[in-house]
């Protein structure tokens, strides 16, 4: 499977949001890393790592499944503008819906840090939805996660986009459960 055209699909099919657009408007590049669980480090799955982020970035490892950065060069002081992509071998391997969901978590942290999110619209019903998952994660790591109500309502839209497009899931809920799969720590229900 080629990540990129896959990010590419998701992004339009949840969010109506074309990547290859804001990278051309941002003037910069995306690079995909791939996490090796076991051997705690990161590889290059796809771009031009100009910088040499990799190297960087495997020097301040940081365990994870999965991940975006928008302008991650400023993290590493480097000159070329880029965004990452990460993504574990885990998750790499397993069933492609279970990939999309992921990739529509991390699709929800760049739309919301680059400025992109005042573009959707969000109805009553799935703010009331996004409190209930809210509660469901580690809200007292929001800092660090950044899984605030933001963004939880961000992810119900684009889950329920996907999952009414796809019907690679059962319902809504399915969808968020496997979107939230390795961030939420207490059971939930979107709808009671």
């Amino acid at each position: 499977m080629d990540i990129l055209e896959r990010i590419r699909f998701i992004s339009q099919i949840a969010f109506d949001f074309n990547i290859d657009n804001y990278l051309a408007k941002e003037a910069k590049s995306i690079l995909v890393f791939k996490i090796d669980t076991n051997n705690k480090s990161y590889s290059l799955l796809l771009g031009n790592d100009v910088d040499n982020i990799l190297d960087c970035a495997n020097a301040k490892f940081i365990d994870s499944l999965a991940g975006y950065k928008v302008n991650v060069h400023e993290i590493f002081e480097k000159q070329t503008p880029a965004d990452l992509f990460l993504m574990a071998d885990v998750i790499i391997n397993s069933n492609p819906s279970h990939i999309d969901t992921i990739i529509i978590h991390e699709i929800v942290h760049l739309i919301i840090d680059s400025g992109n999110s005042q573009t959707i619209s969000i109805l009553p019903f799935i703010k009331e939805m996004a409190l209930r998952l809210l509660y469901a994660t580690d809200i007292e790591n929001i800092e660090r996660t950044k899984h605030d109500e933001e963004f939880c309502m961000f992810l119900i839209y684009g889950c329920a986009n996907y999952q009414s497009k796809t019907k690679n899931y059962r319902n809504l809920q399915e969808t968020v459960e496997n979107a939230m799969r390795y961030d939420t720590f207490r059971k939930f229900s979107l709808t009671d």
